[in-house]
């Protein structure tokens, strides 16, 4: 009983004080179990520290048993008590049921400055702790300079990654699009003529406030036959709230303008260009918008997907290009997106390669396409490719090549196409209308190994909406047992650290004002023995609090 309450405190992220109230007690008793008493502050503090303890100890049992590769999140967060924590998450993937898990491992302090070697020493006490140096694949980290730096500490160190370490450092793909367009941001905010969003912003800002104008705009919605919606303003700190401002405003703009000019002391000048420009921008955006939600999944794989985002990221520039008035700020949005993207990182494309709706033939035409789009020499050649492919796969062959079976089971193929941009281009390259003809005499050049070549030259199989490639890989993997652990560990690593985020939103909560005095040792229990109940329900989503907010309003879907 007492442990079950402890794993609710730090689940519901209640105080301690939480298993001493009167009133739990009463309803226990009355309702439940008459023989229960009440638990004090101290002693719950205490089964909580126990119970992190007990299932810290059968994760470690988990990892040490693990058959293949671990992938790690990374993040650092300053607390209200003007504490800095570093967050270490482990992904990985279930060699049996093919099943993607998460864990959040640690929560630690780190002094400030966070240096490059500070991050080291921490991630790396860490690995040791739970015995994992062995079988870590990679770690997203966001693009920090601390972190980038903090790769070379592994490589001086001769950490050895479980692929020597080209693949060990992936940079968080939702940070450097959000990169991306707050440079694009910045751009409109220097230039007052560009400037539309800040006069809705004003708009808005001036119907929000006060409860007489929010009467007197639902008013004029009511006249203009529009169900009244809130409207809301965006925060300065998140671009995505930007384009969900100015996305709620679709379809009342004439009720806005109304009311601004309508309203004597209202001096915003607002006109119906102003929504028309930045409609055109909103449509810009939701590429990005959308490429940003995809990729921060955690129960499904996202590495072999970054390249389908890249290019529909990269196609958004191109059908932008023909307006004028963008033009500095695609100028600047794309120079930031070619420092991250020029070359790709190997590890989105061989993860693409990975997938059996593309292979190798597809992946190219994506990258070609990207290249093609950004108007950038096509620096990762099929060779070139290749050659890391092969390299890959080798040194697999030499792990696993002797211990695995082949069969020749193959499952039915599915026929339900989806709408994503890509996945267009991709079905005309299949139908000979793409911009590149990659076919599988590209393979057969090569040395090597028959496993991958059997995979790569197998018919590429049909895009489903809900195509689960884990499930495909258990299925169908048996067939190339080399490729299929090759292939498991390189669908690992996340694209994002929104698992770090997830943590730092639930450390907000739990280290508020009130509980500033918590101990960096108690909190790391809470939050990790929270994580690992909610893993059981699979319930460790990363929640957008500004997202919900606008959803509760009917923008976008829930």
């Amino acid at each position: 009983m007492r442990e079950g309450l402890a794993i609710y405190v730090a689940g519901a992220e209640q105080p301690f004080t939480f298993a001493a109230d009167a009133r739990l007690e009463r309803w226990i008793k009355n309702y439940v179990q008459p023989g229960f008493s009440s638990v004090s502050r101290n002693t719950n503090r205490s089964d909580v520290s126990n119970v992190f303890i007990s299932q810290k100890n059968l994760l470690k049992t988990e990892f040490h048993n693990h058959v293949g590769a671990i992938s790690f999140t990374s993040d650092m967060w300053t607390g209200v008590n003007d504490l800095g924590f570093l967050s270490l998450t482990a992904h990985y993937v279930d060699p049996t049921s093919w099943v993607m898990h998460k864990r959040i491992i640690a929560l630690r302090m780190i002094p400030f400055p966070h240096t490059r070697l500070e991050i080291y020493k921490c991630i790396s006490s860490i690995f040791t702790e739970y015995n994992i140096s062995n079988k870590c694949f990679s770690i997203t980290f966001e693009n920090h300079s601390a972190n980038t730096n903090a790769i070379d500490n592994f490589k001086r160190a001769r950490f050895v990654a479980f692929y020597q370490d080209a693949l060990f450092h992936v940079r968080c793909v939702c940070h450097i699009i959000a990169r991306v367009v707050n440079d694009g941001m910045d751009t409109i905010k220097k230039d007052e003529e560009l400037d539309f969003i800040r006069r809705i912003r004003d708009a808005i800002k001036y119907i929000t406030t006060g409860s007489s104008r929010v009467q007197k705009y639902s008013e004029i919605c009511t006249s203009n036959r529009l169900n009244p919606r809130k409207l809301m303003l965006d925060c300065g700190t998140r671009w995505n709230s930007t384009y969900l401002m100015l996305k709620a405003c679709e379809g009342y703009e004439k009720a806005i303008i109304e009311y601004v000019m309508s309203s004597a002391d209202c001096v915003v000048n607002l006109e119906m260009i102003d929504f028309e420009v930045c409609s055109l921008f909103m449509t810009f955006l939701e590429t990005f918008y959308d490429a940003t939600n995809v990729l921060s999944g955690i129960y499904y794989p996202t590495s072999h997907i970054v390249i389908n985002q890249l290019y529909n990221m990269t196609q958004a520039f191109v059908d932008c290009r023909g307006y004028d008035i963008y033009d500095k700020v695609l100028y600047a949005m794309e120079l930031k997106f070619k420092k991250y993207f020029e070359p790709i990182p190997p590890i989105y494309y061989l993860a693409s390669i990975m997938d059996p709706r593309k292979k190798l033939q597809h992946t190219m035409v994506l990258i070609t396409k990207i290249c093609e789009n950004l108007n950038i020499p096509v620096l990762d050649t099929v060779e070139k490719v290749m050659e890391k492919l092969s390299s890959l796969f080798t040194h697999y062959e030499n792990i696993y090549g002797s211990n695995v079976q082949r069969t020749n089971v193959i499952t039915p193929r599915p026929h339900t196409k989806t709408k994503d941009l890509s996945w267009s281009l991709l079905a005309n390259a299949s139908r000979g209308c793409g911009p590149l003809g990659v076919s599988s005499s590209n393979v057969a050049g090569t040395r090597a190994l028959n496993d991958l070549e059997k995979y790569l030259q197998a018919t590429t199989v049909d895009n489903v909406d809900d195509f689960d490639i884990l499930g495909w890989w258990r299925l169908n993997g048996i067939n190339f047992p080399v490729v299929q652990i090759m292939a498991r560990d390189l669908l690992t690593p996340p694209a994002s650290t929104v698992a770090s985020e997830s943590t730092f939103s639930a450390c907000g909560r739990v280290l508020d004002e009130k509980r500033s005095r918590l101990k960096s040792e108690m909190l790391e229990s809470l939050i990790c023995v929270k994580d690992w109940d909610d893993a059981k329900y699979r319930d460790q989503a990363y929640t957008d609090e500004i997202a919900v907010e606008f959803e509760r309003l009917g923008v976008i879907d829930d």
